[in-house]
């Protein structure tokens, strides 16, 4: 056994390291429901050759112009890295930037006929201006193009539609939550019920303004920050002397932990931490796992990974620790990375049975 998951495996009787690489390669043809907040990430490449004469700013003569999926996009592309199948759904604009993510998500094998277009909102998209040189790519400006208001009742309704038509073919349901106006109860609610019925995990990583969406869920992950933030919307007889502030020591994460889960009416919470690893909240039990080791380049997307993999694991038939280890695991992979890029299958066998983490 790899000396990296000794620690974690020391704290979950039953599970090893065998098990963990067979849960991994059961992942290979699961179907996801990915609902959430997809976006367009556009990257303008080129170099900086001079200053403006228009005012003290760098100009960038353009070389190259590419596209990625950000948001909700880059949980679709980490279940597909590990094996999975996707159907998107989610409110994209009626304009160019809506096209160029549906031809993203359809080129990364996607399934993106749940899209709807909304005439009346923009297309997500961020933007960037990124100067190349030999010694590193400087960023120089991002330009958003967003909405936050909450989707019209029509909108609801014509997603529920897509959803619940892809339903019957999922084997869990992923949640990726933004907050650009598409997570309501009202959206939300009816979708984690059907689950419920039908004995199909729902997993939702949401943002702490929309804790009213969460109830009846089976997996809500959230990192240490938003926990914080969350503990706020607790009512105040929740707290003697109020809420905490940063949740810097271990005893203060599982106050509000327990506090979390009792408020959003889930049945486990992810509380993940960084270098200070994921702490799990179920009803009866409260578990910390520490962080895997890893040289830290880049945190860029890693709550996406972390919840990508542990959709995979409940959708596979694992446990909540069988969950919680291996998105531990595929974070720690994740941070090793530049850039919001997924984490495949392969890597985490390869953690798993050699222990160690690629670049």
């Amino acid at each position: 056994m790899s000396d990296l998951f000794a620690p974690l495996l020391s704290r979950t009787p039953g599970i090893t390291v065998q098990r963990l690489a067979e849960r991994v390669r059961s992942f290979q043809g699961l179907s996801l429901l990915v609902l959430g907040d997809f976006m367009l990430d556009e990257y303008v490449w080129g170099e900086v050759t001079r200053v403006s004469p228009e005012a003290p700013v760098p100009v960038v003569e353009a070389r190259d112009h590419t596209y990625g999926l950000g948001g909700a996009g880059n949980v679709v592309n980490n279940v597909m890295a590990l094996g999975g199948q996707v159907t998107a759904v989610g409110v994209i604009g009626n304009d160019a930037h809506g096209t160029t993510l549906t031809q993203e998500l359809v080129d990364a094998g996607a399934d993106a006929t749940g899209l709807l277009r909304d005439p009346e909102r923009p297309t997500t998209s961020k933007m960037r201006v990124v100067a190349r040189s030999q010694q590193n790519n400087q960023q120089i400006v991002r330009i958003d193009r967003e909405s936050r208001e909450k989707i019209r009742p029509e909108l609801v309704a014509a997603l529920h539609e897509r959803a619940f038509s892809a339903l019957d073919t999922s084997d869990a349901v992923l949640i990726s939550d933004y907050n650009k106006g598409l997570l309501t109860p009202s959206l939300s609610l009816p979708l984690i019920e059907a689950c419920r019925k039908a004995g199909k995990p729902v997993i939702i990583n949401p943002k702490p303004s929309n804790s009213a969406c969460l109830n009846g869920s089976t997996l809500v992950s959230i990192n240490v920050h938003e926990a914080t933030v969350a503990a706020l919307t607790l009512p105040a007889s929740e707290w003697e002397e109020g809420p905490p502030g940063e949740l810097n020591a271990q005893e203060t994460v599982e106050d509000v932990g327990r506090r979390l889960r009792r408020f959003f009416g889930c049945e486990t919470l992810f509380i993940t931490q960084g270098a200070r690893g994921v702490t799990l909240f179920s009803e009866n039990d409260v578990t910390h796992l520490p962080a895997i080791p890893a040289e830290v380049y880049d945190g860029t997307g890693a709550g996406d990974t972390v919840v990508s993999v542990a959709a995979m694991t409940l959708a596979s038939g694992g446990c909540r620790e069988e969950a919680a280890i291996l998105g531990n695991a595929g974070g720690a992979i994740k941070v090793h990375k530049l850039g919001a890029v997924a984490v495949s299958s392969e890597e985490l066998l390869t953690l798993l049975e050699r222990g160690d983490i690629l670049k």
